[in-house]
């Protein structure tokens, strides 16, 4: 009996101090690692805080980037307060009165006037909107641009858009879908996921409307030149944008992070420095193993993303943050979903450029080209996908579709809408 009380006394005692050991390695390497996650960081391009980040993004914004960028706020700003009940479900054109169109738009007429003045303006860098009295976490730290806003902007865009295609004016429509890719621009220029979604929200509404234009035209001779268009579409580089999201939501957490930590010490001990004993300096260290992880997952996505497509496999994502990592984890579907929706909008935006491209194919041979003379604008290694091709016997209509590379990853592959365009002319 007493070798084995002696027994458990050694196994207790041989784990108190596995713990112990590891508590204290657990606090001295805390800040040792923190800022070993910063060098890196900084390294992948990322700075430690919201308004060094905005203040490096707007160094070359000059005073007609901001005359533009305050059009398009005054724009937002003159929409109607009571969004019509038609703006916030899905919208059948085919069914929509032209009376109950007009009556919509007239509602925000003056919003509508600003923005056209806006979209004749073309920033070079687009500005960061930032408020600099006000930085909280609600804002994102000063970063105030209206997002709902420019979602209810572009629906009101799609109504006119699809108004001037009843009255003939297929030009005008035209003009309307740059105008909301201006809007898409300015938002996706926003250092953070949330603007970069709403971003690419806008992009993919504006490619509905492409598609519809395109199939309720009244022949080709009714369409315009799509060339400028296509152009529009081959200068957007979702990926591109959402790396400097990341980047700026890296900028966002750190920012976070300094400010829990000075709110902890002022309630721990009434000071906001931290201090250097006891539990106060206990925290301090959990809170610099957590903001290293947070900074660990920020990096291994900013490095994921800036991979070729199909060489982001399943078995390269980034892992996923300790469950103790408070704010790596709050943002993990956030990031799966913005990486996952810009696969889908790069797919459907080469698919509407196919159909352009085409188009104008159509418009100066009267015919589409044979299927062995199909050039594909995707290829399987540059973009994880391809646009496929099949043409009626007649050589009238297409049948554009868009298909996943077989090693591009799980969540991407399933974004690939997989849906076909029939195009017919």
């Amino acid at each position: 009996m007493k070798r084995l009380t002696l027994w458990f006394v050694g196994i207790f005692a041989s784990l108190f101090v596995l713990l112990l050991i590891t508590v204290v390695i657990f606090v001295l390497t805390g800040n040792s690692r923190l800022d070993k996650e910063r060098q890196a960081w900084q390294d992948v391009g990322g700075v430690n805080s919201v308004s060094d980040h905005v203040k490096t993004l707007n160094a070359d914004v000059t005073e007609s980037d901001l005359e533009a960028a305050d059009l398009w706020q005054q724009a937002m700003a003159a929409l109607p307060s009571d969004e019509p009940e038609l703006l916030r479900g899905k919208i059948d054109f085919d069914t929509i009165e032209t009376a109950q169109l007009e009556s919509i738009l007239s509602g925000a007429e003056h919003a509508l006037r600003l923005t056209d003045q806006a979209a004749q303006l073309a920033p070079a860098h687009w500005p960061v909107v930032y408020d600099a009295t006000a930085p909280t976490f609600d804002n994102f730290y000063g970063i105030s641009f209206p997002y709902s806003r420019a979602r209810t902007l572009s629906r009101y865009l799609r109504l006119r858009a699809m108004l001037d295609m009843r009255n003939g004016e297929t030009d005008t429509a035209v003009q309307t879908v740059k105008t909301g890719y201006a809007l898409a621009d300015f938002s996706g220029a926003q250092p953070a996921i949330l603007p970069y979604l709403v971003d690419i929200s806008l992009r993919a509404s504006m490619l509905d409307l492409v598609r519809h234009m395109m199939d309720h035209a009244d022949g080709i001779d009714s369409m315009p030149d799509l060339s400028s268009l296509d152009a529009m579409l081959d200068a957007g580089r979702p990926r591109t944008a959402l790396r400097a999201a990341l980047l700026g939501e890296g900028a966002f957490g750190q920012t976070a992070y300094k400010e829990m930590g000075t709110l902890v010490n002022q309630q721990v001990s009434g000071s906001s420095k931290p201090s250097g004993t006891g539990i106060p300096r206990l925290l301090s260290v959990v809170g610099s193993h957590d903001q290293a992880e947070y900074l660990i997952y920020m990096r291994s996505w900013i490095e994921y993303v800036s991979l070729p497509a199909v060489e982001r496999s399943d078995t390269g994502r980034p892992e996923m943050p300790p469950s103790w990592a408070l704010l790596a984890s709050i943002i993990v579907s956030a990031l799966d979903r913005a990486n996952a929706a810009t696969t889908q909008i790069e797919g459907n935006t080469l698919l509407a450029r196919q159909a352009i491209q085409l188009t104008e194919y159509y418009r100066e041979h009267k015919a589409f080209p044979a299927s062995e003379d199909f050039q594909s604008l995707a290829t399987n290694e540059a973009h994880g996908f391809v646009i496929t091709n099949t043409l009626s016997d007649d050589g009238h209509t297409v049948t554009l579709g868009c298909e996943p590379h077989p090693d591009l990853n799980t969540k991407e592959a399933d974004a690939v809408s997989k849906e076909t365009w029939e195009l017919t002319w």
